[in-house]
């Protein structure tokens, strides 16, 4: 009985309303967007694909994160984005189906160094490995991976694997790969230059890559 009392009062307390977001700004893309985004304290870095003369042109555009207003752009190659851009230090990185990898200048676009893969398109999101000797930055293309150095995109690095490749992380001085062809991920140790462990099967390709808080 009193727990009947104290269930029907409960239920006569109507709930508060769920908070619900206010738009702040809209900005009009040069283009269709491309998969997801990188953020700093001053902008929004969006990929975007434009057609242009029956081709796919790859963009980067940066939006400011206050006002929406756009801030610049710069084609990166040609072929459809499939990765997001990531940022590491000054700069914001961010490639195209082509292979052409642009390290751009975050507050004003102008190009740092340019990375021509040659043997396959961007498949996933830039991944930067954090080093007291100089940061890395991780790329996945059809046909392996590639470690650039962060500051002048000098190649480091590459792991051939038989086809398509993302990097998922990098943690505890090894980066772990997802080969496409070899439905696996491979934990590779960056420093031997060897592949570790293969930590387990995949059912297929995937289109994302996972988070960790």
């Amino acid at each position: 009985m009193i727990v009947l009392a104290l269930w029907l009062s409960l239920a006569d307390v109507e709930a508060p309303p769920t908070p619900r977001g206010e738009v702040a700004w809209t900005a009009e893309l040069p283009g269709t967007p491309s998969r997801g985004c990188a953020v700093d304290e001053a902008r929004v870095f969006q990929g975007v694909m434009r057609p242009v003369d029956r081709k796919e042109r790859a963009l980067l555009v940066a939006v400011d994160r206050t006002s929406g207003r756009l801030a610049w752009q710069k084609e990166v190659g040609t072929g459809y984005p499939h990765a997001a851009p990531a940022t590491v230090g000054a700069l914001v990185v961010y490639g195209g189906f082509s292979g052409d990898v642009l390290a751009l200048d975050r507050v004003t676009g102008a190009a740092r160094w340019r990375f021509k893969n040659g043997k396959g398109g961007l498949l996933s999101t830039p991944v930067v490995e954090r080093a007291a000797a100089g940061d890395r930055v991780w790329l996945g293309f059809i046909g392996g991976a590639v470690a650039l150095d962060a500051a002048t995109g000098a190649e480091l690095m590459r792991v051939p694997m038989a086809a398509g490749t993302q990097v998922l992380a990098v943690r505890g001085g090894r980066a772990f790969l997802h080969g496409m062809a070899e439905n696996a991920v491979v934990a590779l140790d960056p420093a031997a230059d060897v592949e570790a462990a293969v930590e387990g099967a995949a059912s297929g390709s995937t289109a994302g890559v996972p988070a960790a808080a």
